[in-house]
This record gives C-alpha cells, sequence and structure tokens, in this order.
C-alpha cells in the first residue's frame, strides 16, 4: 500500500488552527487525533499529565541572566586579577556544554510547583501476535507563537553563542598573557568590552521572548501529525514482526513534556535492542528531507542503525536530503527518548534560507507552507524504513 499524500495533506489542513499547550484548540486537536485512531482500529490510550512550566519560563532564563552575570565578571576580572578570569572562563564553557545535553534529572523540573498545566499524549497501539521489535512513531500536536521570529532567535543564538565563545577564547588568551607578564595589544580592554556588550544584548533579547497562541501551527507541526496518521492507516497491514506504536505528544512546545512523561511511565517496557523510534517535526516544507540525528556540544548521536538506513533509502529513492544537528537553542522529542538509550531520529524538510525561517511560531505557519511532494518524499521514506526493520532487523 502506498503512502497517500492527499490524506496526509487533509489532516494537516484539518488540524491547522491554534493549539498551545493549555488551549481550546489543543483539547479540539487531541479529540481529532484519538477519533482517527480510532478509525484506524487501533488500541487507543489517553495519557494525561500534568507538568510545571517551569523548566521553560523560569529555569531557561535564570541560565541566561547567569551567563550574563558571569560574562560581565570574566570582563571586569580581565583587569584586576586575569586569573580569576581564565578561571570563570572555563566555568563559562562548561555551563554552555552542560546546557546542550539532555539529562534525566531534568524530568524533576517539571514537578516543581510553578504554574502547573494539564496535557494528553494519544497513544495508538497495533500489537502483532509472536513480534519481538517495536517501532515507534512520534509527532506532536501543540502549536505556539512567539515575540521573536525563528529568524531573530537564530540570529540571537548564534551571536550569543558564538560570542561568548570569541570572548572567553580571546580573554582567556590575553589573561595568559598579563599572568605571564607578556604584552598585549593596547586595544585589549576595549575589544573585550564590545565583545561583552554585544554578547550580552543578544542574551537580554532573547530574555524578552515570549509565546502566545496565534500560530496555526501547520508545518509545525500539523505536517508531522498529518505523515504519522496516513502511516498508521497504511501500516499496520504491512507489518509481520513488529509491533507498531503512533503517539501523538502533548506539550512539546512547553519543554518536551509529552515526550518526558512517555519514557518516564513507558520506556522501561522496551528492549533497547529492539525497539526504534522516529519522530516528526516539521515534515511538510518543500526542500530536503533533514535527518536529524545528533545534538549538543560536542555532538551526541542518536539515531543507531536509523540514521544509515534511512540515508540509503532517500538515496535509493533519489530524494535530496540532509543530515541535521542541533548544537544548542531547540528542543526536540528525540532528546527525552535519547538518554533512556533508544535509536531515534527526528525527520524534517525544509530550505535553510526560505519563507519558512520567518514563519515557524508565527500566525504566518499556515498552509501555505506545506507541500504534498513534502510530504510525500517524507512519509513514504519513512513507511519504506519500516518496512525494512519489519523484514530485516
Amino acid at each position: 500500500m502506498k503512502f497517500n499524500s492527499e490524506n496526509a495533506y487533509k489532516y494537516t489542513e484539518d488540524l491547522s488552527f491554534p493549539r498551545s499547550p493549555g488551549s481550546e484548540g489543543e483539547k479540539k486537536a487531541r479529540d481529532y487525533i484519538t477519533d482517527s485512531f480510532k478509525h484506524k482500529e487501533l488500541d487507543v490510550e489517553i495519557q494525561e499529565f500534568k507538568f510545571s512550566t517551569f523548566p521553560l519560563s523560569v529555569m531557561a532564563r535564570i541560565f541566561l541572566l547567569l551567563l550574563i552575570t558571569m560574562q560581565i565578571f570574566m570582563y571586569i576580572c580581565y583587569d584586576r586579577n586575569p586569573l580569576y578570569s581564565v578561571l570563570i572562563s572555563f566555568a563559562v564553557v562548561s555551563l554552555i556544554i552542560a546546557s546542550t545535553k539532555w539529562r534525566k534529572n531534568y524530568h524533576k523540573l517539571y514537578n516543581v510547583p510553578w504554574k502547573e498545566k494539564t496535557s494528553w499524549n494519544i497513544i495508538g497501539r497495533k500489537i502483532k501476535e509472536g513480534a519481538s521489535k517495536n517501532l515507534i512513531f512520534l509527532a506532536h500536536y501543540d502549536s505556539k507563537s512567539q515575540t521573536l521570529p525563528a529568524f531573530w532567535r537564530a540570529t540571537l543564538f548564534a551571536a550569543a553563542l558564538g560570542g561568548s565563545f570569541f570572548l572567553i577564547g580571546i580573554t582567556t588568551i590575553f589573561a595568559i598573557y598579563k599572568i605571564l607578564d607578556w604584552p598585549v595589544p593596547l586595544w585589549d580592554k576595549s575589544l573585550l568590552f564590545y565583545l561583552c556588550v554585544i554578547t550580552n544584548i543578544a542574551l537580554i533579547l532573547l530574555q524578552l521572548n515570549r509565546s502566545g497562541n496565534r500560530s496555526p501551527g501547520s508545518l509545525d507541526n500539523a505536517s508531522g501529525i498529518g505523515v504519522l496518521l496516513e502511516l498508521a492507516k497504511i501500516l499496520p497491514e504491512e507489518m509481520n514482526n513488529t509491533n507498531l506504536t503512533f503517539i501523538a505528544t502533548g506539550a512539546e512546545e512547553d519543554g518536551l513534556c509529552g515526550a518526558v512523561k512517555f519514557m518516564e511511565e513507558e520506556g522501561y517496557k522496551y528492549d533497547k535492542e529492539k525497539t526504534y523510534f522516529i519522530n516528526f517535526d516539521g515534515p511538510g516544507a518543500e526542500g530536503n528531507i533533514i535527518i536529524t540525528s545528533a545534538y549538543g556540544i560536542p555532538p551526541f548521536h542518536t539515531g543507531g542503525l536509523l540514521t544509515p538506513l534511512s540515508l540509503k533509502i532517500a538515496k535509493e529513492n533519489d530524494y535530496p536530503v540532509t543530515k541535521g544537528y542541533i548544537p544548542l537553542g531547540a528542543g526536540l522529542d528525540q532528546f527525552p527518548v535519547s538518554v533512556y538509550g533508544f535509536p531515534v531520529i527526528t525527520v524534517s524538510s525544509g530550505k535553510l534560507f526560505s519563507k519558512i525561517i520567518f514563519a515557524i511560531h508565527s500566525e504566518y505557519d499556515t498552509m501555505d507552507l506545506i507541500s504534498r511532494h513534502a510530504l510525500e518524499r517524507s512519509g513514504n521514506l519513512c513507511y519504506r524504513m519500516a518496512l525494512e526493520i519489519d523484514r530485516y532487523f
């Protein structure tokens, strides 16, 4: 049975309305997906969960304020005590690197009493008698808008991250020169001052970013749900040796909360050697298929055998494909999955320099961004991956 992009497009269109976590739109999307799973004769479970918004709304801002403070002290100490400046530089680097890796103990922060919300994971299962393998598809169904468009958020993150590392590097070199009583340029303090100012302005502007409920979220991530629902329709009849699970995760935009909850409650039930996760996040835009299988600094690779399998199938079908990598500043549902030791990739699509980067998380994330061709390629890629896993893994 062939992946039908028209069906995926229709699902995407039906879900293209604002649906931020805790809104009536989220409940409407939940009910739509639940009905769709039931219509496809899947065993449906609605996993309700409560979560704190503390990690995203408070902890993230505390981290940025701490980074600003440490960089200011690094500049001040440069002239007064260069050794302290070097020590602070290493502390800042350690803090940035530590912040790029997801850890299980982060999950405790979702229990901190702070503006608690309720959301739901919608789980559809098709269990095959005697099957030893598990293939789990995920896509978040919530959306959000933000004060700063994606382009400016990315620009500010790049300025803050690049500026921080440049400031740290130059400060460390000049401070060591001063400790050794070697000559330093006359403009050393001026350079460090302007680097500190530019970097901290970028960090302060990121503090001003706020979330809302104006985005229809067609690409992010109604298109992911569209692909997931069509696969839920066609795959169960094709699989012989693999149990299928389809998860529409809630509250991804509030800190990957649905994926965190699923892994906490269900992760221990699966064999890490025979379970594979494929996440969809924005697979409906024209451009290259993007296979994200690494994140953090240095890169933490999460794909296992899924990465070469996806690239092989893309090549066989002449699909343009790019390997994705997220060093810092964005989150995907694959992060909490990966810390449990399961192979996981995220499938997206698009072009780097296009209107997408101005539309994500805004009222302009509409069906104008959605390509039937892109939906077909993303869906067919994962359909063929599922068949290979079922037959050969």
